[in-house]
């Protein structure tokens, strides 16, 4: 996944003799994003292939009232305490600034898609270690493992390649996402539509 921060050198051969203004960005989102995307169907087919591991199941069990609560609940926290510390707005409006343009939203959008393309890594991951540790042991462990370990490599893994001011809090969310996995009845779906809306807002 952190390969696909290369693309940021492709920026001097394709931009050094004009410059594109939010153009640059766009393109290194686009880039990235493609690169996951690319890669994520080349290892899911190889793991569904060889080790037949999929997360994408679909649960019939529906959840219980109380535990769709819990997850809104759950989802609520993050998002309230980020704005709390942003003096009470969304992360995502803070991002945009005062001065939003057209090509402004459209930058930020494609840097979404590339936020949701990284995502898409995580809770794979998550559910993978999931899977591995229950196959390994037999058992249900009410440590979230694989949040664990996706904060002890993606989380840390943002703070180096690709550092922010929201890097703490994104090393906290990633591994936040392991125990609303485990929350969600292993619902890979619905976990990763919670961590879209925790990680932008």
């Amino acid at each position: 996944m952190y390969l696909s921060e290369l693309s940021v050198f492709l920026e001097e051969p394709l931009f050094s003799a004009i410059y594109y203004g939010n153009l640059n960005t766009m393109f290194y989102h686009i880039a990235c994003a493609a690169f996951i995307l690319a890669f994520f169907a080349l290892y899911h087919r190889g793991m569904k292939k060889k080790a037949a591991f999929t997360p994408f199941v679909k649960v019939r069990e529906p959840l219980t009232v109380k535990r769709k609560l819990l997850l809104y609940f759950m989802t609520v926290i993050p998002v309230f305490i980020t704005s709390a510390a942003l003096d009470f707005r969304f992360k995502l409006v803070y991002g945009l600034g005062e001065r939003v343009t057209a090509m402004t939203l459209l930058g930020n959008g494609v840097g979404y898609i590339h936020t949701a393309a990284k995502l898409l890594c995580v809770i794979y991951f998550v559910a993978l270690v999931e899977a591995a540790f229950e196959a390994m042991f037999h058992s249900v462990r009410p440590v979230p493992v694989g949040g664990i370990l996706a904060a002890a490599t993606f989380g840390i893994g943002e703070m180096v390649f690709a550092p922010s001011a929201f890097s703490l809090l994104q090393l906290f969310l990633i591994g936040y996402f392991g125990v609303v996995y485990i929350l969600s009845q292993k619902r890979f779906g619905v976990t990763y539509a919670l961590a879209l809306i925790m990680y932008i807002l």
